[in-house]
């Protein structure tokens, strides 16, 4: 605690009392001072902590580039992943397209084989049914010949069709000749022979 001294000699002046007092004012000043700086000093010990705390340890900042590397690799691997899917997934669409076309091309190989060897058979059917027919047909009676008998015959796609036989000759003999003379159109068919007036139905007995 300060001391408060009192002088009173006679012989001390006015003005030197008043210095004295100036002196003590400011030491006092001084003490306060010293105080109040010790304290704001005390209010905030841990500053400097706090920063190092922020900034961070190196291990920690290690363990996180550690975190962040294995992130990005993982994120890679499932690139990869997906992407490998999606390859293998093109090249089985590939393929199966691949297989598809195949058997699509085997198949109108196999039908156009198929339809060529039908188009063959019935061509060699023709063949023979005309050859047939020819092997039947005898030469046309001169037209000065007694008892020859005309004959008019209109096929199905409106040919008509005219020729002389003999009394004797058959009527499988005038269907030999509709069909030789009617071509693929009678040989590939089905047909009667029909007389209109008055109408009555020839069969073919051969």
């Amino acid at each position: 605690a300060n001391r408060h001294h009192e002088y009173q000699p006679a012989d001390i002046s006015e003005a030197e009392l008043m210095q004295h007092a100036l002196r003590l004012s400011e030491l006092e000043a001084q003490q306060r001072g010293h105080v109040v700086a010790g304290s704001l000093l005390a209010d905030h010990p841990l500053q400097e902590d706090f920063r190092d705390e922020d900034d961070g340890s190196p291990q920690e900042a290690a363990e996180q580039r550690a975190r962040l590397r294995e992130e990005q690799e993982a994120e890679y691997q499932e690139s990869l992943r997906i992407d490998r899917e999606r390859a293998e997934q093109e090249a089985l669409r590939l393929k199966e397209e691949e297989e598809r076309r195949r058997q699509e091309a085997e198949e109108l190989e196999s039908k156009a084989k198929q339809a060529e060897a039908e188009e063959k058979a019935r061509q060699d059917d023709i063949a023979r049914k005309l050859e047939e027919a020819k092997s039947m047909i005898t030469a046309e009676p001169p037209p000065d010949e007694p008892g020859r008998l005309q004959f008019q015959i209109r096929t199905p796609d409106g040919r008509r069709l005219k020729r002389a036989f003999r009394p004797e000759d058959t009527i499988g003999q005038v269907y030999a000749y509709a069909c030789v003379e009617g071509g693929e159109v009678l040989a590939t068919r089905e047909f009667r022979l029909v007389e209109t007036m008055p109408r009555r139905t020839y069969e073919d007995v051969n």
